[in-house]
């Protein structure tokens, strides 16, 4: 479509509506490229893919840290995390990536601190995963947090349907 514009856009002549018209169908499919790319990485981050669940969390705190260096990040990660299974790890960082994002977007905090730690294990059942008996992710901060008058948004919501599709909870 983009290379059809452009083709369009050269053979239009002397009529410069249309031309504008053909450039901007280019552009405009330029843009959904662009948010196609997004959503395809967004499904299974490279860096996941790439360093491992751990390594990743850090590159992720490092990019926040750089993005808002007035705001304090701690990460505190047992490395017995990298031998989860690639649905477990892709929920745990999936998980603590809106946390944080939630923390840096709406809460105003100076502090934000991410763990994920083996604890004794509750008995459950419906665990999908064994490798995650025990498994707890934590984000904290400092800042306001929720109200009543607050609407819990998507990505509550998805933190919340990723817990429940490994039998966990939130």
């Amino acid at each position: 479509l983009r290379a059809s514009a452009a083709v369009l856009a050269k053979t239009i002549g002397d009529q410069p509506a249309a031309r504008a018209a053909a450039k901007a169908i280019e552009a405009e499919v330029g843009e959904l490229q662009g948010q196609n790319r997004r959503i395809l990485a967004d499904l299974r981050p490279a860096a996941l893919e790439e360093l491992g669940l751990v390594e990743a969390l850090e590159a992720l705190v490092a990019h926040w840290r750089r993005a808002e260096p007035t705001i304090a990040v701690a990460l505190d990660v047992d490395r017995r995390v990298d031998r989860l299974g690639e649905r477990a790890s892709l929920m745990a960082y999936r998980f603590v990536q809106e946390a944080m994002t939630n923390a840096f977007r709406h809460a105003g905090a100076t502090r934000i601190e991410a763990s994920l730690k083996f604890e004794t294990p509750v008995e459950s059942s419906v665990l999908r995963d064994p490798a995650l008996a025990g498994l707890v992710v934590r984000v904290a901060d400092d800042g306001r947090g929720l109200t009543g008058e607050t609407e819990p948004g998507m990505g509550l919501a998805g933190m919340r349907d990723r817990a429940r599709m490994l039998g966990g909870r939130i």
